[in-house]
């Protein structure tokens, strides 16, 4: 389902545009004086129709909620990957 939305409506009412938007079913097209500027739709949506993700991708997706990786916050994250360049960085 599409439907339209000005730029003032989005600001006022962003929290309610995503949560209509992520169920995956609904996409806005959203509109500054009247000439459309960009269309918002959920990540399912964008990966389906407009960048199909690898299957390696997907499967590390997977891999990645099984062991609990997709809970991590973004303080973690930042320390893994810092850990890993570190270790990369003693490598011979």
């Amino acid at each position: 389902m599409e439907s339209n939305i000005t730029v003032l409506e989005l600001r006022r009412h962003l929290g309610d545009v995503l949560d209509k938007v992520s169920c995956g079913r609904h996409r806005l097209l959203v509109s500054k004086r009247g000439r459309l500027q960009a269309v918002i739709l959920s990540p399912e949506e964008y990966f389906k129709h407009i960048a199909p993700t690898v299957d390696v991708v997907q499967d590390l997706q997977k891999e990645a909620v099984q062991r609990g990786l997709d809970r991590l916050s973004d303080r973690k994250i930042e320390a893994e990957i810092r850990a890993a360049r570190r270790r990369l960085e003693k490598r011979p």
